[in-house]
């Protein structure tokens, strides 16, 4: 088969280059006989184009998504141009979900400010973790501002926390039949009152994504910058790059990093590790399904055995009257025979 990006990625691994830097180096090679055949498959098809870099590895995505890269992206999203974008934090902790980026503060073109942090959800996927996250982010921010201004600090001036959601490889469906695979979640009331509440939720479902445009050509930057998000094919790849040039540098960073051994297979490795983590998790939590749905099912049929039996007692104690009485007359019955 034909490595299409290699032609326009010369950095980009042969076969017989790999097999000559195991022979060479036996530390590497141990590292890698030691990964089942279809993770060396995997890794293989990494290195040497046969598929598409997984941009949403922490470890490729903080590396290549500059300040000026997250600026276009994030402008994209929110469909407002960002005069500024300042980044104080690169990493928080995550329980079911993978930080990308954190502490992204914007300055838009309108004077408005906002707070993003950018998460990567898979198999695991909690809205509350969302939420838990964001009212943090948003706390810090109010406690930064506090100290910064004193007594100048107005609740009012405080701009919106954002956190941006891309899920991939979820169980979550979010499709309900429009093809929408972005949504926009805002805290709201029934009666449509307007308080300006400062938390907002961005979710790509890359996906739906992929399945609604996987033979569709890339239209507009938004879609351009969706394709670079979720896209693992190469010959879509390929046609990113031609309509947009400047996703050929950041791939081309990326396959400069993959030259790099020991960082690649840290990189692959740790890609594993989370994926049998998240993979360890969901089956503890099928597992604690099922313990629930038994337990529900155990209780619900104590509950009907203890009724059952209750009714029996009933019915055996209506039955031994029905008995005691019929013995009364029939013991009358012979005394007014004799």
């Amino acid at each position: 088969m034909k490595n299409h990006l290699k032609d326009y990625f010369p950095a980009i691994w042969t076969v017989d280059e790999w097999e000559r830097c195991l022979q060479e180096d036996a530390g590497i090679q141990k590292i890698f006989r030691e990964w089942p055949i279809e993770h060396q498959k995997e890794f293989l098809d990494l290195c040497t184009g046969v598929q598409g870099v997984d941009t949403l590895q922490p470890a490729f995505f903080q590396a290549v998504m500059d300040p000026g890269r997250l600026k276009d992206l994030l402008s994209v999203l929110f469909q407002k141009k960002i005069k500024q974008l300042e980044r104080r934090e690169g990493w928080r902790e995550g329980q079911e979900l993978i930080c990308l980026a954190s502490g992204l503060y914007l300055e838009f073109e309108d004077g408005e400010r906002a707070l993003v942090e950018i998460w990567k959800a898979g198999r695991m996927f909690s809205g509350q973790e969302c939420a838990c996250h964001s009212a943090q982010a948003l706390t810090g921010w109010c406690q930064e501002r506090q100290q910064e201004q004193g007594k100048s600090f107005k609740y009012s001036e405080v701009g919106r926390v954002c956190i941006v959601i891309l899920l991939e490889n979820s169980p979550t469906q979010t499709d309900k039949g429009t093809g929408e695979y972005l949504h926009t979640g805002r805290i709201s009331f029934d009666t449509g009152l307007e308080l300006g509440l400062l938390q907002e939720y961005q979710v790509l479902d890359l996906d739906l994504y992929q399945r609604e445009n996987w033979e569709k050509d890339i239209q507009g930057r938004f879609d351009g910058w969706m394709s670079f998000l979720a896209c693992r094919r190469p010959e879509k790849i390929v046609q990113l790059i031609k309509t947009y040039p400047c996703f050929k540098g950041i791939y081309e960073e990326i396959y400069g990093i993959c030259r790099d051994v020991q960082r690649i297979l840290h990189i692959f490795g740790e890609g594993l590790r989370c994926r049998e983590k998240d993979q360890n998790r969901r089956t503890v939590q099928e597992m604690q399904e099922v313990i629930e749905r038994l337990t529900r099912q155990h209780e619900e049929d104590r509950k009907a055995l203890e009724l059952q039996d209750i009714e029996n007692r009933q019915r055996e104690d209506k039955i031994s009257g029905q008995y005691r009485e019929a013995m009364r007359r029939i013991e009358e019955l012979e005394k007014m025979l004799a």
